[in-house]
């Protein structure tokens, strides 16, 4: 069966915030996904955003898709410094892609208004595949970046939000997957599978027994439920190609989820965190504490984010 669903895009008048509902189809069926054919890539022109600008160029040159850079600049500004600040902007842009440009399909826009909502805006009006955004400036623990613009577009995009926080000198190789058995979490597999077949796949799910003093034989069941579910959705996410053509390796572990990707980030040190959000289980089971935003606070790697 088909799940209804709707994305919520805000698009910001001056002064006030309109929501729209668009209705879509979560497909339970992965194999209908389109292939990613539109980047988006905003940035503030700080040096974390420049990361993001070189790696949305070496992503759309590597799969021939076309490439939009955004800058949105403050629309309270005088109209004479309004303008002025356009034309630094887009000399700023310039410098940082001179002679990176070559054989990309890009386009510069340079707008007015509030980021997060003229992001969200182009990337329904564009039918942008991927959005990809930089960390933007340094704040403080009591204002993490994640309560701006990043959390604002993770949050209300229905399309895959890659965050970038690495410098792009090679292409991704190893890519971390937290694992949730839900619709959420099978997209993020079929969008990381399909981005990046060539890359290593750590396969990650918790786990936790039902009850105190469960029996070893029953944890054991639980752990191999898990790794049959896993395979299925491995399989399913390969659309029709054999699953020995990609490098996958999967682990099932009893605990926090959190603590257990920490760990795993730490060992493994992928170049790559990928998540799905909306989670009902795993991903999300602790209720206080949002997974998607505990890594996006103080990333250690590159965090792909798919709705």
């Amino acid at each position: 069966m088909n799940l209804l669903c709707f994305e919520q895009i805000n698009l910001l008048k001056k002064g006030s915030e309109l929501d729209y509902f668009i209705p879509c189809l979560a497909l339970q069926n992965l194999k209908l996904t389109k292939i990613m054919k539109k980047f988006l890539v905003a940035t503030d022109l700080s040096a974390r955003s420049d990361r993001a600008v070189l790696r949305a160029l070496k992503l759309a040159k590597e799969y021939k898709a076309h490439l939009t850079i955004l800058h949105v600049v403050d629309e309270d500004m005088p109209r004479s410094l309004l303008d002025e600040t356009k034309k630094i902007a887009k000399k700023e842009i310039a410098e940082c892609i001179k002679g990176k440009t070559k054989d990309v399909d890009f386009e510069v826009k340079i707008i007015s208004g509030i980021p997060s909502s003229h992001i969200l805006k182009a990337t329904a009006e564009e039918k942008i595949d991927l959005v990809i955004l930089g960390l933007h400036r340094h704040t403080t623990d009591h204002q993490p970046m994640i309560g701006r613009v990043i959390e604002r577009v993770v949050k209300s995009s229905m399309k895959p939000v890659l965050v970038v926080k690495n410098r792009s000198e090679s292409k991704y190789k190893n890519i971390l997957v937290g694992i949730d058995f839900n619709i959420h979490s099978k997209k993020s597999l079929k969008v990381a599978l399909d981005l990046f077949a060539d890359c290593n796949f750590n396969l990650v799910h918790s786990y936790y027994m039902p009850f105190l003093g469960a029996s070893a034989s029953l944890e054991a069941q639980v752990k191999a439920n898990s790794s049959k579910d896993i395979d299925n959705m491995i399989k399913e996410a390969a659309s029709g190609k054999s699953v020995k053509s990609y490098k996958i390796d999967k682990k099932i572990i009893k605990g926090d989820i959190i603590a257990i990707l920490e760990d795993e980030i730490v060992y493994s040190k992928p170049d790559m965190l990928v998540l799905g959000t909306h989670g009902r289980s795993g991903l999300s089971r602790i209720l206080s504490v949002n997974v998607t935003e505990h890594f996006l606070v103080n990333p250690a790697s590159d965090v792909l984010v798919v709705s």
